[in-house]
C-alpha cells in the first residue's frame, strides 16, 4: 500500500511542477485552480503516507522524528522576508527591500537553468568594478642554432573592465497565489525572477547596445563595431537567405575556438539549415532534429534574428566561455499593488546589477544576410 502511494506521489509531483510552471507563466485563474487541485491531492497523499509511517514507527517502538527549523528548505531570514512581502500584499501596501542572500543566490542559479545563452558564459560574482586580462599577441617560438640567440617577444594582454549596471525585471502574480498556503512563495519568487532575468540576459548578451541605459555589450554589437567587420561573413545570395557554403565559411572562421563553441539561431533558421543538400542529398539526418553542426551543439534562441528578412544575422557561432558577465547578488525587489489591481494581480519589480562584454572577438563569428 505504501509503495503504491509513493509511486502516485511521484507522478503527482511531476504534475504539480508542470502546473506550477504554467501558472507562473500566465497568472491565469484557471491555471491556478489546476495547480491548487494537484496540490490538494498531493497533500492528501502525503498525509496518508505520513500516517502509515507513523504506524510503522509505533509498531517498532520508535517515536516520530521531529523536523527542526534549521532543516527547513529556507533559512529564517528568507522566511521572514517572504512573510513581510506577503503581508504587504495582503494589506495593499507597497514594499521595497533587498532580497536575502539565499534567495538572491537562488535567482542567479535559475539564470543558469533558464538562460539558453547565459548558462554558458563565464560569470564573475563581484562587489564592484572588475578588471581582468585576456590573451592578446602570443609569444613566438622558433628553432635556433646551437649557442644561437633567441628572439625576444613580449606577449600582450588586453584588459577588460566590467562594471555593474542596473537591469530590471517586472513580473506579475495572482493574489490568489500569494494567499494560497499551498504555494511556496519563495520558490515562486526564485523561479519567476530567475526566468525573467534569464530571458533579458540572453537578449542583452546577443545584442546589448552598451549605450547609456544598456551597458551590457552584446556579441553582435561588438562584431558590428569592428573595422571592416572581420568576424562577420556576409551572404548576398538571395533576400534573407544564405548558402551552405557561406555557413561553412563562417563556422571555419572560429578556428581553434571551435572546441567548446555552439551555434546559436532561431527555430526557423534551424529548420532552413536542416533542409540543406549537397549534390542533391540531404546533409543532415531528416529523421532527427538539427542538434549540431560540425560537432558544435545548436542552441535555439528566440532572440536571434529570424529568417526571411534582409540585413539580419540569423546565425552566430560562439565560444561563450569568452563572454564575461559580472553580476552582483544584491537583488532589490519592489511590490506594486496598484499596477495590476484591476486584474487582482500584483506587480513585482526586481533590480539586478550586471555588466557583460565579449573578451576576445576571435571566439565569435556571425553570418549576415545582405542582398
Amino acid at each position: 500500500m505504501k509503495d503504491m502511494l509513493i509511486k502516485q506521489r511521484e507522478m503527482l509531483n511531476k504534475k504539480v511542477e508542470e502546473s506550477f510552471a504554467k501558472f507562473m507563466e500566465t497568472a491565469d485563474d484557471k491555471d491556478v485552480a489546476v495547480y491548487k487541485n494537484f496540490m490538494e491531492q498531493l497533500n492528501q497523499l502525503n498525509e496518508q503516507i505520513a500516517a502509515i509511517e507513523a504506524e510503522e514507527l509505533k509498531k517498532a517502538g520508535k517515536k516520530p522524528v521531529e523536523v527542526e527549523e534549521k532543516n527547513q528548505k529556507y533559512n529564517k531570514e528568507s522566511r521572514d522576508w517572504a512573510k513581510r512581502v506577503v503581508e504587504a500584499i495582503a494589506v495593499g501596501g507597497t514594499y521595497t527591500s533587498l532580497i536575502p542572500a539565499e534567495i538572491a543566490t537562488g535567482i542567479v542559479e535559475k539564470l543558469n537553468d533558464y538562460g539558453r545563452i547565459f548558462g554558458r558564459v563565464t560569470r564573475h560574482n563581484v562587489s564592484g568594478t572588475y578588471t581582468f586580462a585576456v590573451e592578446g599577441t602570443e609569444a613566438s617560438v622558433a628553432y635556433v642554432a646551437e649557442a644561437g640567440s633567441v628572439t625576444e617577444t613580449t606577449p600582450a594582454l588586453s584588459p577588460v573592465t566590467l562594471g555593474a549596471y542596473n537591469l530590471a525585471a517586472l513580473v506579475k502574480l495572482s493574489k490568489e497565489v500569494v494567499n494560497d498556503p499551498a504555494v511556496n512563495f519563495i520558490d515562486w519568487v526564485i523561479n519567476a525572477l530567475g526566468k525573467a532575468f534569464a530571458k533579458k540576459m540572453d537578449a542583452e548578451i546577443l545584442a546589448g547596445t552598451g549605450s547609456t541605459y544598456s551597458h551590457i555589450t552584446g556579441i553582435l554589437t561588438a562584431l558590428a563595431a569592428e573595422s571592416d567587420t572581420p568576424h562577420i561573413v556576409t551572404d548576398t545570395t538571395a533576400l534573407g537567405a544564405f548558402t551552405w557554403a557561406n555557413l561553412k565559411a563562417a563556422l571555419a572562421k572560429l578556428g581553434e575556438y571551435r572546441n567548446g563553441a555552439v551555434v546559436i539561431m532561431a527555430q526557423g533558421t534551424a529548420d532552413y539549415i536542416h533542409e540543406f543538400k549537397d549534390d542533391g542529398k540531404y546533409i543532415f539526418d531528416q529523421n532527427q532534429p538539427l542538434n549540431s553542426i560540425w560537432g558544435m551543439p545548436v542552441v535555439i534562441c528566440s532572440q536571434m534574428d529570424a529568417m526571411g528578412t534582409d540585413g539580419n544575422i540569423p546565425v552566430l557561432a560562439a565560444n561563450l566561455s569568452y563572454y564575461h558577465v559580472a553580476i552582483r547578488q544584491d537583488v532589490e525587489v519592489n511590490i506594486l499593488n496598484e499596477l495590476y489591481a484591476a486584474n487582482r494581480q500584483v506587480g513585482m519589480v526586481a533590480d539586478l546589477r550586471v555588466d557583460g562584454k565579449p573578451a576576445l572577438l576571435d571566439a565569435f563569428v556571425a553570418l549576415k544576410t545582405d542582398f
